[in-house]
């Protein structure tokens, strides 16, 4: 019988493409989608380092996709890739963990600045004059009386109970800027506006009857280790109704100069011709 030849076949290649136990061709290489999800994080965690928690959130997430994908495209066998990717997304994941820390730190140190101004008004309430003269300019300590001081803290007692603390986080802050911006500048005198060697600091309060704004009026030119944004030259209190309550009444009439006396006859001092 015969036999019809056939082509000989390289050797080594022989079933390579069989169904019936022979090699398989290589799939193709196909990028980790936990690398690629590693990088959007990454970068997703630089802008959002503003934001208290949740850019470092953010950035130990993209952290933690980009050491998985790393890890399992290296036991691939080839099959995955997107190596480069991951290195980018494991980058950028740490550089917004440690910019979002960097920022938290930043904002905590900036809070506990500002609770110590939003401790005036407790202050003010329990009494203790001679701690208050420790925050105010000498200017201020000079101008607040004892009856003013009784005005302030019955006033705003009476309309929104006893000062608890400034609401903690950063939104309140941010807020309470758009809040003060109800109150119309007209109703802040001159010597309190804004400007050269003068701040404010609107803050948000929390008081027994709800919340309200307080205004703190520093001078940037006095400053101490407690007060860095400068001493406090007064303090205003956004009322429900509106008004503000002063800690210093700006309007109050300065009395008049008291004038010499006149000198006594027969004391010895020329009398005028």
């Amino acid at each position: 019988m015969t036999q019809i030849p056939t082509s000989p076949q390289p050797a080594g290649t022989q079933g390579e493409f069989s169904d019936f136990g022979g090699k398989q061709p290589p799939a193709p290489e196909r990028t980790s989608v936990m690398a690629v999800l590693s990088l959007i994080l990454g970068i997703l965690s630089l802008p959002c380092c503003f934001l208290p928690v949740v850019g470092p959130a953010i950035g130990l997430v993209g952290l933690v996709f980009a050491v998985s994908a790393m890890m399992m495209i290296g036991r691939s066998g080839g099959a995955l890739g997107g190596k480069g990717v991951a290195v980018g997304g494991l980058v950028t994941s740490v550089l917004g963990m440690l910019a979002g820390v960097f920022v938290l730190v930043g904002v905590a140190q900036a809070l506990g600045t500002l609770h110590n101004y939003g401790r005036f008004v407790e202050i003010a309430q329990s009494d203790d004059r001679s701690e208050l003269e420790e925050m105010l300019t000498q200017d201020a300590a000079d101008k607040a009386t004892k009856a003013e001081m009784d005005q302030f803290r019955t006033k705003v007692a009476a309309e929104l109970g006893e000062f608890s603390r400034l609401t903690p986080g950063m939104m309140p802050f941010f807020k309470n800027f758009a809040k003060f911006g109800e109150i119309p500048m007209t109703s802040i005198p001159a010597e309190y506006q804004p400007g050269m060697g003068q701040s404010l600091l609107p803050l948000p309060g929390e008081f027994e009857k709800g919340n309200a704004v307080v205004v703190v009026f520093v001078s940037t030119l006095d400053k101490t280790n407690q007060l860095p944004l400068g001493r406090v030259m007064n303090v205003a209190v956004l009322l429900p109704d509106g008004t503000l309550a002063w800690f210093i009444d700006p309007n109050r009439e300065e009395p008049a100069p008291t004038p010499p006396a006149a000198p006594e006859p027969g004391s010895g001092e020329p009398t005028p011709g």
